[in-house]
This record gives C-alpha cells, structure tokens and sequence, in this order.
C-alpha cells in the first residue's frame, strides 16, 4: 500500500492533504452509529421515506413529481458518470489503517459519494418543498441536516474522503433547487392560468 515513511509525514502519495486530514480527524468514530446513519443515503430507504414525508405533509401538491422523478435520473447518470471518468479510490484501496472500517473494504470508485448525493438530493427536495409550504426550521433541519449526518457517516465508516462527500453534497443539492425551481415555476404558471 504505501510507504510507512510517508505515514510518518502524514503523506500519501496521490492524496489531497486536506482530504487526509479529514478523513484520519472523522474516520472510526461514532461507535458504529455511522454505519446505521449511512443507510440515511441509501435509495431502497430514502426514497420510501421521502414519498411518505411528501405524502404526510402534502408537501407533493405544490411539485410536479415527474421533474423531481427526471432530477433524480439526471442525478444518478451524473454521478455513476463521474465516478467512472475520475476514478478515484476509494480510502480503504489507499491507506491500511482505513481497510479495517466498515466502508473500508470498498474498493469501488469514490468520486463523487453517491449515498451523500442521494441524500442531499431527496432529502433536500423534501426540505425545500416543506420549507415552501411552512417556513419551519424541522424543513431546514431535514433539507440539510440529515444529509449533512449522511456525508459525515459515509466518512467515519471509511467508504469516501471529505472531498467526495463535499462533490456528492453539492450535486445533490444543486439538482435539488434545480427541479423546486422550476417547480416553483410550473406551479405558479399553473395557477396563475387557473
């Protein structure tokens, strides 16, 4: 893996200082916590749980499902393609001391996190939408603040470094005010019509 040397000078080749540091400050902690929070950024949960917020709340009344739905797809071919053109790897492919974390064993692409882009895109459509409707620091709080733990778990279990998860945070929240804008517009051209 890398020369132990470099491990005494706190370099690795190829490695982002920054994106060491975070990774060595984050990385193992939270007591296993992290790793139930990483399923936060998983589909097969984040997606349930955003249609039953938006339905809970009838926070879908005021969005056009099929943009948010299109965001979503756009969202996926633009990460998968970004992990295959910049093919990164993953921490544990790199550095010994991560391999023994739970996300340590992957050895898949890394950037951009997916789970952190999930996140940030369902969560922050569902936060977005909610804030529309109520102006409520509980929308704010699940707009930013569960992908944020999302972003954080997917570091301290190993699986990404810090940049990763900032480029998934960003693509995921970029797409998000992306399909509520226009969105937004449709709806107020729809009623405005009406």
């Amino acid at each position: 893996m890398t020369h132990p040397s470099l491990h005494l000078l706190g370099a690795v080749p190829g490695v982002f200082p920054p994106d060491l540091s975070g990774l060595r400050a984050l990385s193992g902690r939270g007591d296993g916590v992290a790793q139930w929070l990483t399923y936060l950024g998983e589909p097969w949960l984040c997606l349930p749980v955003f249609v039953l917020g938006m339905v809970l709340f009838k926070a879908w009344q005021r969005i056009p499902i099929a943009r948010v739905i299109g965001g979503g797809l756009v969202l996926l071919v633009v990460v998968q393609g970004l992990k295959f053109g910049i093919d990164r790897p993953r921490p544990g492919a790199v550095l010994d001391e991560v391999a023994s974390l739970p996300g340590g064993e992957l050895k898949a692409r890394a950037m951009p996190s997916g789970h952190t882009a999930t996140g940030a895109y369902v969560f922050g459509v569902f936060g977005l939408a909610l804030w529309r409707q109520r102006r409520s620091g509980a929308a704010a709080l699940v707009g930013l603040g569960l992908p944020l733990i999302v972003g954080w778990s997917r570091i301290a279990i190993g699986a990404h470094w810090p940049t990763d998860v900032l480029a998934g945070l960003t693509l995921g929240f970029l797409l998000a005010i992306a399909a509520l804008g226009r969105a937004s517009m449709h709806t107020e051209q729809t009623e405005t019509s009406d």
